[in-house]
């Protein structure tokens, strides 16, 4: 499926990524509004601690300790909608990534949409465990529930082209890799989130208007711009990602700072003091959860900037961008030329592939053969005194190559069989 799917008329290699960003973005600048409003909410409370009196008594510990609690819960969901924003850039590069889910998802958007739709639309159960408590899981998935999915209601799919063989509904693909991508993430609205997410693209894909009509063109000679556009979108998130982990430590400094020593000196005041003591074992309790918050979110942002440090030299090795349109128009036009009268079929066991040049008269019930040093399979066709075989000619098996065949085990191949030619 994939290996066409760029030869329709809508699309080229690179329209892939703007179709995925606009898909993208509303969703990740909603979760990212969300991060501000609670880190917003975090440094009002850290001013308003620290205008509150600093003499050691309890109405006074009372108060801080509360605003403290107040600053972590808002911390906690700041922190909680940071690694949504980390897993969508995730599940983003993967759906990005070329020749493999991208194209793949493309072709079976088109090609295989009401299976592809079945064995995703209804997933729910988070694969990571949830670090949240319940009443923070409430407010992240009143966030997520209430996000707005794009649309774009002037678009057809007049132009997707009918599947008459029927081959994916024999075959019925499964989407593991892509529900496992889905599915990775702690919260059940967050999957629900990511499952209208990357539904949202594929009906982006389906509804892509005409390329002739609508698709602007480029006077570049090449398309080095969309790479230098990409180098700075990673730029961009690397930025991002680094300036909001420094905000988030340096928020939790100002606490560690403000609060300390305060309850240091509470506790050598009042030793003995019940409530006193289960307030800064509260307090401590609250203080290792930081601690541990902290450390993990800084794991987190040095793997997620170093992974985005290593796809750099890849953009910039990628010769593609040196072509330009007339290029891929060329390329799309030899191709279609070089497919232009085969003979496609499919196998009983679900392989696909079509005649060499010039070999059209491919029938139902001819059979595929597998000679030895061939570099391509034979089709072949039973006599009508079924003693004798016939050559209809050579053929391409998507997949089939000979080396990897001979390396098959004695049971992973076909029963070798006899067959006269007449």
């Amino acid at each position: 499926m994939e290996s066409i799917v760029f030869e329709l008329p809508p699309f080229n290699v690179f329209e892939k990524g703007d179709i995925l960003k606009s898909t993208f973005d509303p969703f990740f600048d909603a979760v990212k509004d969300a991060y501000k409003t609670h880190i917003s909410t975090c440094e009002s409370l850290v001013e308003q601690s620290r205008g509150l009196s600093k003499d050691i008594v309890l109405a006074s510990a009372r108060a801080r300790a509360l605003l403290s609690f107040q600053v972590l819960e808002h911390q906690k969901l700041a922190y909680a909608f940071m690694q949504i924003c980390g897993r969508l850039s995730k599940l983003h590069l993967y759906l990005e990534k070329a020749n493999h889910s991208s194209t793949d998802l493309f072709g079976a958007a088109l090609f295989d949409y009401p299976n592809l739709l079945d064995q995703i639309k209804d997933l729910r159960k988070p694969s990571l465990p949830c670090q949240s408590n319940a009443s923070q899981i409430s407010v992240v998935s009143t966030k997520l529930r209430d996000l707005k999915v794009p649309t774009d209601k002037d678009n057809s799919t007049d132009w997707i082209p009918s599947n008459e063989s029927g081959i994916a509904t024999k075959i019925k693909p499964c989407y593991e890799v892509l529900q496992y991508h889905i599915t990775a993430c702690e919260f059940e609205e967050e999957v629900r989130m990511r499952v209208r997410l990357v539904l949202c693209f594929v009906n982006a894909i389906r509804s892509f208007p005409d390329s002739t009509q609508k698709r602007s063109s480029t006077n570049d000679d090449s398309y080095l711009p969309y790479r230098d556009q990409q180098m700075a979108d990673q730029d961009t998130t690397m930025k991002t990602i680094t300036e909001d982990y420094e905000l988030y430590m340096r928020l939790s400094r100002m606490i560690v700072e403000d609060t300390r020593q305060y309850f240091e000196s509470l506790d050598a005041r009042y030793p003995n003091d019940d409530d006193i003591s289960a307030l800064i074992s509260e307090y401590k309790t609250v203080s290792e959860a930081r601690e541990t918050t902290s450390n993990t979110l800084k794991t987190t942002t040095e793997t997620a900037t170093a992974k985005l440090e290593e796809a750099k030299p890849k953009i910039m090795g990628n010769s593609m961008f040196l072509h330009g349109e007339k290029a891929f128009e060329r390329e799309s036009y030899e191709h279609a030329t070089w497919l232009s009268g085969r003979r496609f079929f499919e196998t009983e066991f679900g392989l696909v592939g079509m005649g060499c040049q010039g070999i059209t008269n491919i029938q139902v019930k001819d059979k595929v053969v597998v000679l030895k040093n061939t570099e391509f399979p034979m089709v072949i066709r039973e006599t009508e005194d079924k003693q004798y075989h016939t050559i209809v000619g050579y053929a391409i098996v998507r997949g089939f190559k000979y080396e990897e065949f001979e390396k098959l085990g004695r049971f992973q191949k076909p029963l070798r069989q006899a067959f006269y030619f007449r």
